[in-house]
């Protein structure tokens, strides 16, 4: 089988699903993909993110060592590349698995984790994802809640309180709980990547004049982007304070921004949509 169709991740990279190896692991790709990746195929309003941290929480409540935390934590940062696929999908689509396993293999060994998992720790990922499965389903309110419940044990009230927390963090707060968490471990990405939101770094310098208000005196507006806006007018030379000329040229200067964890995604480095330039930071 040949892959011919191309697959971008949110930083510009393709993915070649039959050989993980080709493609990076990066914190944004992982933190953007699995902030927007809703389990149980989106019939919750619960994302992969704070499914995550949900088992983090969950295995330092049981007092997990750190080792077993990390690999937690690991568990399903793979879906930000292949989706998370619900189980009974996976089992009417057996080809799907050995794919899956080799993206859980290259995000592992990425992160510098063991790969396969040890058995022992393998079976308390189980156990906290089940766990989590099973908070999930009851908070929500989804339908095969008591089901779940009945094939992996009840849980307490406390554990179910643990998703009110995670629904407050956002995307930065679940991504650093997860770095820290596999750092705690001495796991990790080479890199690292960042959250900032994405804006245009409108740096060219220029000088603009402007006529007063009486159709005489002309001022001269500049903008410098390391020092900012400066005017030649009394307001501006005496007081200190941004004026209406600036104000008035400002509006030439870009002045388009993008929260890089929502919406539609603009890799780094990327030309600006608003004004073209290759300025975004």
């Amino acid at each position: 089988m040949k892959q011919t169709l191309k697959f971008l991740t949110f930083t510009g990279q393709n993915v070649r699903f039959l050989t993980p190896s080709k493609t990076e692991v990066v914190w944004d790709d992982l933190a953007f993909a699995l902030g927007n990746e809703v389990r149980f195929a989106g019939h919750v309003p619960w994302t992969v993110l704070q499914h995550t941290g949900l088992v983090i929480k969950l295995a330092r409540a049981e007092k997990c060592s750190k080792e077993e935390v990390a690999y937690v934590a690991a568990h399903d940062l793979h879906e930000a590349y292949v989706g998370d696929m619900p189980a009974p999908m996976k089992e009417v689509l057996p080809e799907f698995r050995p794919i899956e396993r080799k993206w859980m293999q290259h995000v592992h060994t990425s992160l510098g984790l063991k790969w396969p998992v040890p058995a022992h720790i393998n079976d308390v990922v189980k156990e906290i994802d089940n766990r989590a499965l099973v908070i999930e389903a009851k908070r929500c309110d989804y339908g095969l809640a008591k089901h779940l419940e009945k094939k992996f044990g009840q849980v307490t009230d406390r554990e179910v309180k643990i998703i009110d927390f995670i629904g407050t963090l956002n995307v930065a707060d679940l991504l650093m709980l997860i770095r820290m968490t596999l750092s705690e471990a001495g796991y990790g990405l080479p890199a690292d990547g960042d959250l900032r939101s994405r804006r245009c770094r409108w740096t060219k310098s220029f000088n603009y004049t402007v006529t007063s208000s009486n159709g005489i005196t002309v001022y001269v507006v500049r903008w410098d982007g390391a020092q900012g806006w400066a005017c030649t007018c009394p307001q501006y030379v005496h007081r200190n304070k941004r004026c209406k000329h600036i104000n008035e040229v400002a509006q030439m200067q870009c002045d388009w921004t993008q929260d890089t964890h929502g919406g539609a995604a603009l890799a780094p480095n990327f030309a600006c949509p608003k004004c073209e330039g290759e300025t975004v930071l």
